[in-house]
């Protein structure tokens, strides 16, 4: 979902490997260290790029010059070599999208869905070629094979979000006291400690809580040596067969997704250790069917093995990240007790049939991209973008998965939350939860009042008309202009009186500017 770097474990963190202050890390490709470690950064510094970082930050004025302060981490946020045509730079990556017309049509990191009904067991759909079916899991392939999902929590999820605005945390690395704020939330993408886990369960027995991996990478624990003295085939390399393929700037080592040998080891280490713990689910970052990293291939006994071409646009990159999905939630819903998988899933184009086979092999969709377009200026989802993303949050939901929809924007000012809150509320049925904040302001419990607001549950689905959408709920009315240019009027109906989310008087007609939203709620008794 998230950005080159996300919110790691204090374990992992603890065991990141760098150069003295203001010292320079070797990065030695064949040699003995790894990502730097001349000497380790001194206490309260971690080695990114070469040269140590504070371990962590508040504000951009902690970091080093060229790094930015993202979800409580220094990262570079820099592409080099830039991006070509057609995508644009989110988070040190290179993404599909462009950005003519004032929006960008492009793909993002965001989460994966539940297939199969509420009732525990997963339905059947096709994944790269291959079959998805309930009940227990009889093996995996990462080649297109046969897939079978095995049951899922009989438990996920148990929150109904029909009625009112339903908000999940995107980690908790800033909650200070899960237990005062667990009443409020769904949903915790990515909790930073097990040690959370029976003080969100004591204060909210519904709410779900998730273990953050990256989906093909190492997760921190270990350096570029120990990969090359331990498992060399692992290794994933861009086509010049030197350079690791590694995630924008993070300096984490890319795995053999391909491997089952690497699938095994990634349950074995996270996977199982997390159903231990009373998770949930796991919170697979950074799924992609683009290959933006130009990997290229691995060395099997010496010897180069080409698995993509390199490009961005890929179809052995796509079938291995879908024989990746299908093959990990497998194993996944085999431990005891089985595990989600909810992957920050980069879909772009909802209506990509590649897209459409991934979501026989998630569980939960956590969808960083939002109608907020990343947070990219002044840049939203609008159009016929609009329209079908509200319709894949829809379908997601009807084949009984969680949608969980961030919204990132430069300020969240009232405007801001209102596009973002009533974009959600065309799309809401059982299964949709939001997470509103700054660009990449992860790991707080923001709670806005809007999110208070009487709305009630749906009264029918949204409707388009002269412009603008608008859907009928018990306690009001959710209005939004989609377009990316011009202004609407709209006539509320008749015989209401309605107030905005502030408390004002909202008489009709009102009007829409482009890509804007409004609530309004009504007093007296439920309209439907």
């Amino acid at each position: 979902m998230l950005s080159s770097r996300r919110l790691w474990p204090a374990l992992f963190l603890s065991m990141a490997c760098g150069c003295s202050s203001g010292g320079a890390a070797s990065r030695a490709e064949g040699g003995s260290t790894d990502g730097g470690c001349a000497q380790p950064c001194a206490v309260g510094l971690r080695s990114v790029g070469g040269s140590c970082v504070p371990l962590s930050c508040n504000v951009a004025s902690d970091c080093p010059s060229a790094f930015s302060c993202i979800h409580g981490f220094c990262t570079d946020l820099s592409c080099d070599p830039p991006c070509p045509n057609g995508s644009v730079c989110v988070d040190a990556v290179c993404r599909a999208g462009t950005t003519s017309g004032g929006t960008t049509s492009g793909s993002s990191t965001s989460g994966g869905t539940t297939s199969g009904s509420s009732s525990g067991s997963t339905t059947g759909s096709s994944t790269s070629g291959g079959s998805t079916s309930g009940g227990t899991t009889t093996g995996s392939s990462t080649s297109g094979g046969s897939t079978s999902g095995g049951a899922r929590p009989a438990s996920w999820p148990t929150t109904d979000t029909i009625s009112g605005i339903h908000a999940f945390l995107t980690f908790d690395g800033k909650v200070t006291d899960p237990a005062t704020v667990a009443p409020k939330y769904d949903f915790v993408w990515g909790v930073g400690s097990p040690s959370n886990i029976a003080a969100y369960r004591t204060a909210n027995p519904d709410i779900s809580l998730s273990q953050y991996i990256p989906f093909a990478r190492d997760p921190g624990t270990n350096s570029l040596a120990y990969w090359k003295t331990n498992h060399p085939d692992w290794i994933v390399y861009k086509c010049d067969q030197s350079t690791p393929a590694y995630f924008g700037s993070d300096p984490n080592v890319p795995l053999d997704i391909t491997n089952p040998a690497v699938i095994a080891w990634q349950i074995q280490n996270y996977g199982a250790p997390a159903a231990a713990h009373g998770f949930d689910a796991i919170a697979a970052d950074n799924v992609d069917l683009h290959n933006w990293l130009g990997a290229c291939g691995v060395f099997r006994n010496g010897s180069w093995v080409a698995l993509y071409s390199g490009q961005s646009s890929d179809s052995a990159y796509v079938n291995a990240v879908l024989g990746w999905l299908g093959a990990f939630r497998a194993q996944l819903h085999a431990l005891s007790p089985p595990l989600a998988l909810i992957p920050n899933f980069s879909f772009g184009d909802p209506t990509d049939p590649n897209v459409q086979k991934a979501l026989g092999s998630i569980d939960g969709l956590f969808d960083e991209q939002g109608f907020t377009n990343w947070g990219s200026g002044s840049n939203r989802l609008t159009g016929s973008q609009w329209t079908n993303w509200v319709a894949f949050i829809e379908q997601v939901q009807e084949l009984g998965m969680p949608y969980y929809l961030v919204n990132q924007a430069t300020t969240t000012d009232q405007a801001t939350l209102q596009w973002a809150i009533a974009s959600y509320l065309m799309g809401k049925e059982h299964s949709e939860s939001i997470f509103i904040s700054t660009v990449q302001g992860y790991g707080s419990a923001l709670w806005y009042p809007e999110f208070d607001a009487p709305i009630g549950h749906p009264c029918a689905a949204y409707s388009e008309s002269n412009g603008y959408a608008m859907r009928s709920y018990s306690g009001g009315i959710a209005l939004v202009n989609p377009a990316a240019s011009g202004t609407v009027s709209v006539t509320l109906p008749a015989g209401e009186s309605f107030d905005d989310l502030y408390g004002n008087p909202v008489s009709s007609p009102v009007s829409l500017p482009a890509s804007s939203g409004l609530i309004l709620v009504v007093s007296g008794a439920p309209r439907c």
